[in-house]
C-alpha cells in the first residue's frame, strides 16, 4: 500500500511539473541548426559513446525523445518517435523513418505490399521492410 501511494505522488508531481511548460515550436540541435516542429522536422540526435552525455540527454529531450538502452551491445541512443507513424507507404522515402511491412501482416519476399511508416527511429528489432511497393526479406538488426 505503502509503495502505491509513494507512486501516485511521484506520478502527481512528475504531471505537475510538465504541466506548466508549454511545447516548443522550434528545435535547436547539437550542431546548431534550428528547426520548426512540423511534419518534417525530424533529425536524429546522435550519442557518440556507448553512455550519453549530459548534452546529449538535452538534446534528446528537447525534440521529445528518450535516451534508452537498445540493441544487444546495450549502448544508449535517443529514440524518437515520428509524427508519421502508421501513414501507408510504399518506400522509407514516404516516411520519416522505415517503411516496413505492417505487423500481423505475412507476405512473402518481392510481392506487392502496402507498408506503414514506423513508430520511432530505433534500428534495431525485426522487420520486413517495403521498397518500391514491394516487401524485401525479413531481418533483424541487434
Amino acid at each position: 500500500m505503502l509503495r502505491l501511494l509513494a507512486a501516485l505522488c511521484l506520478a502527481g508531481a512528475l504531471s505537475a511539473c510538465y504541466s506548466g511548460q508549454e511545447k516548443p515550436d522550434r528545435i535547436l540541435y547539437p550542431d546548431g541548426q534550428i528547426v520548426p516542429i512540423g511534419e518534417q522536422s525530424y533529425k536524429p540526435v546522435p550519442v557518440k559513446g556507448p553512455i550519453a552525455t549530459p548534452e546529449e540527454r538535452a538534446a534528446c529531450a528537447a525534440v521529445g525523445g528518450d535516451i534508452v538502452q537498445d540493441g544487444l551491445a546495450g549502448y544508449e541512443m535517443c529514440r524518437q518517435y515520428l509524427s508519421d507513424a502508421g501513414k501507408a507507404c510504399s518506400d522509407s522515402s514516404d516516411c520519416l523513418g522505415r517503411c516496413d511491412v505492417p505487423p500481423n501482416v505475412s507476405v512473402d519476399f518481392d510481392q506487392p505490399v502496402t507498408g506503414q511508416c514506423t513508430a520511432n527511429d530505433s534500428p534495431f528489432g525485426c522487420y520486413q521492410s517495403v521498397s518500391k511497393g514491394r516487401a524485401a526479406p525479413p531481418i533483424c538488426v541487434d
